[in-house]
């Protein structure tokens, strides 16, 4: 077993749909059926409800519980060099800031700071007011993963840029 290959069926469970799914994985349609075709064979159960033509069909009962495995164990891997980047201090991912206006001028060197010390953290800033951050903090609090930084900033900036960067 791959991971590519989990990769590929969770694509397919996602899209429903083959093609889709190939394009999301970056790879030939016949490359990921054959993919998911390999893995069908090594765990010697069907993945996929099987029909006339090629439509997706859904998935059988162990389809299902091969799906919900494969979520876990590219969650696990994806955990796993989050924190090897992090014990090596190269931080990936998002960070969303939400800020005001006021602070526009700031902040385009203090993410500057962050991406040259951190390349692999995109941020996403988002210039709205204190009581509409406030606000949507509730209504999606911290949306896949993604950090809304409401208030208190300046220790997440030092975490992230150094003091001695941000009191020069």
């Amino acid at each position: 077993m791959f991971l590519r290959q989990f990769q590929y069926l969770v694509a397919v469970a996602q899209e429903e749909h083959f093609g889709r799914a190939a394009r999301s994985c970056h790879v030939s349609q016949p490359s990921l059926s054959s993919g998911i075709k390999q893995l069908e064979l090594e765990l010697g159960v069907p993945i996929f409800l099987r029909g006339r033509g090629q439509r997706f069909h859904g998935l059988t009962p162990e389809g299902e519980h091969v799906a919900r495995w494969a979520r876990q164990v590219i969650s696990d891997c994806s955990a796993m060099r989050d924190e090897i980047d992090a014990m090596q201090n190269n931080l990936r991912g998002n960070l969303r800031v939400g800020s005001m206006p006021s602070m526009s001028p700031v902040l385009p060197v203090l993410v500057q700071l962050v991406r040259q010390r951190h390349p692999g953290v995109q941020v996403d800033v988002q210039f709205i007011g204190n009581d509409a951050m406030m606000q949507r903090d509730r209504i999606h609090p911290n949306a896949e993963g993604a950090r809304t930084i409401a208030e208190n900033i300046w220790p997440y900036l030092k975490a992230l840029v150094g003091e001695t960067v941000l009191t020069k």
